[in-house]
């Protein structure tokens, strides 16, 4: 069921529209994904309409195969620093002491069922920052698949309470700010 959720156009399409929207707001954006090859074709659809966004990858290892090193993620994390990358996509490799201030929005781009992950993808973006102002996740919310809105979603709300503005996206996106 995922593997089909990471090729679906019209989703990624969705989640694309939302970085480029937030990037318009001179965010500095974490998109989350369970799945390697999701965060690739997120970050090659970036890079192909946005080729004036320096973006980052950090997982542990390609889907080819190709390592990425200790050094090459604490360049990334140097970069992001900076805001010289505005985007970064990543997977569980953000527990392993990932911490970058600038962080303004996370995305959750595919269905996330550790709480222990999804407050730590959120204490990411609530790290402070001189001049940042909020904090945003976006949860992209699989309405249509019933399974992953009852067994990823409705739980992952209880987190999502610790936020003081809830509101709905028209597109099926959830937005949580906390100021």
């Amino acid at each position: 069921m995922l593997d089909a959720l990471i090729v679906d156009e019209a989703r990624n399409d969705l989640i694309t529209k939302k970085i480029e929207y937030y990037l318009k707001k001179d965010a500095t954006i974490f998109v989350f994904s369970c799945r390697i090859k999701h965060l690739e074709i997120l970050q090659g659809i970036i890079n192909i309409t946005m080729p004036h966004i320096r973006t980052g990858l950090i997982v542990d290892k390609t889907s080819e195969g190709k390592k990425i090193t200790p050094t090459e993620q604490d360049d990334i994390q140097r970069k992001v620093d900076t805001q010289e990358i505005k985007v970064v996509f990543g997977t569980t490799i953000i527990k392993q002491g990932f911490n970058v201030q600038p962080l303004s929005v996370c995305m959750i781009a595919s269905p996330q069922k550790s709480r222990i992950l999804v407050e730590q993808i959120i204490g990411r973006a609530q790290r402070q920052f001189k001049g940042k102002e909020k904090t945003v996740l976006v949860d992209f919310v699989d309405r249509k698949v019933k399974t992953l809105l009852y067994q990823f979603f409705y739980k992952n709300k209880k987190i999502y309470r610790k936020f003081r503005e809830l509101s709905y996206d028209s597109r099926e996106a959830l937005e949580i700010k906390k100021q």
